[in-house]
């Protein structure tokens, strides 16, 4: 899911990057060096320590102005999506939560980013083991948010 956004961002011109797990691995094996990321110094947070790729997902949210999590209302959400969740509340940093099924989901995503008026967006989401299908979903519903 991860990848597919920063896809989206590569693909229409949006400055992107972010933080990755060390060694640039993820849950499907390595993230490609094309993907301008940086390195964590360890994979989980000391607040986190049970959450694989935790400090990730801290710092992301951390170094975002907003989280936007994709998430199917069918799904109630891998241990890393609720880490992104806690993480923008210990942040105190606006998220929304948004099904990427639901058929207006592009346009609450548009007008809460209109609302909120930010210059750095963190997306987050379930893994594709946890919902097969979810990145090319979100790869579909943010390529319509910012076209």
């Amino acid at each position: 899911m991860d990848q597919a956004a920063l896809d989206v961002a590569i693909n229409i011109g949006i400055e992107c990057g972010g933080w990755c797990p060390p060694g640039r691995l993820c849950e499907s094996g390595f993230i490609p060096p094309y993907y301008a990321l940086e390195e964590t110094p360890s994979d989980r947070s000391v607040l986190a320590i049970d959450i694989p790729r935790s400090l990730r997902t801290e710092w992301n949210v951390r170094d975002a102005d907003a989280t936007l999590i994709i998430l199917p209302k069918r799904l109630r959400g891998d241990k890393g999506t609720k880490w992104a969740i806690q993480c923008a509340l210990n942040y105190q940093k606006p998220y929304l939560i948004t099904d990427p099924f639901d058929i207006d989901a592009c346009i609450y995503i548009g007008s809460w980013l209109e609302k909120i008026r930010i210059k750095v967006l963190n997306i987050a989401g379930p893994p594709e083991s946890s919902w097969p299908g979810i990145g090319e979903k979100t790869r579909k519903l943010l390529t319509e948010v910012f076209i």
